[in-house]
């Protein structure tokens, strides 16, 4: 009866341990999933990183070409930012990263990907839409950014490239020929779409 009580509570003392053990496994499991999903966002705009905008700018051009629908880029810029962060501090070109942030999520639909790109420059891409479709998207941007009004902040401007994949071309590619639209757009004044 002793060996049988013995080997009961060795029994029970083990079933204790892998019941704590299983439920440390799942709180590791949530944070992990927790962390991996803010590691794919950045952290001020909470719109994707450009680590994963990268990764799904690849993932969305093979859909792309293998389910034949149109697909288009947009990078922004945001005009004269420096001069936000000198006039009015960092704190404030803060408050109109995220600012911008918010009204790129609430003026694209739901399956447009946006991200911050980098300092004040956003991507987004935009699948099923022809070159056409997404210039209007770009102009109805812009005008939504330039109405953007923020409590103790400057109104600001964007400048906006824009194009359409092309069959075959790079991720690289067809990212340079939006950025260079960007820059086109910047050139001729500012506030304003550019389509390459």
């Amino acid at each position: 009866i002793r060996l049988l009580k013995e080997d009961y509570a060795e029994r029970v003392s083990l079933l204790q341990r892998a019941r704590q053990q299983l439920l440390e496994n799942r709180e590791l499991s949530l944070h992990l999933a927790i962390y991996r999903e803010k590691s794919r966002l950045d952290g001020l705009t909470s719109t994707f990183n450009r680590v994963t905008f990268m990764e799904l700018l690849q993932d969305e051009i093979k859909r792309s070409h293998i389910l034949e629908y149109p697909l288009s880029l947009l990078i922004l810029d945001i005009d004269d930012f420096k001069k936000v962060n000198d006039t009015y501090g960092h704190l404030t070109g803060d408050k109109v990263l995220r600012g911008m942030g918010n009204v790129l999520k609430s003026t694209l639909r739901r399956n447009d990907i946006v991200a911050r790109y980098g300092g004040e420059e956003f991507a987004v891409l935009i699948p099923h839409e022809l070159l056409e479709q997404s210039e209007q998207v770009a102009e109805k941007l812009r005008a939504n950014i330039e109405d953007m009004v923020l409590p103790e902040a400057p109104r600001i401007t964007v400048s906006i490239g824009c194009t359409a994949y092309i069959p075959g071309e790079t991720s690289e590619e067809f990212f340079h020929r939006a950025d260079e639209a960007l820059y086109t757009a910047k050139r001729g004044g500012k506030n304003r779409v550019h389509i390459a």
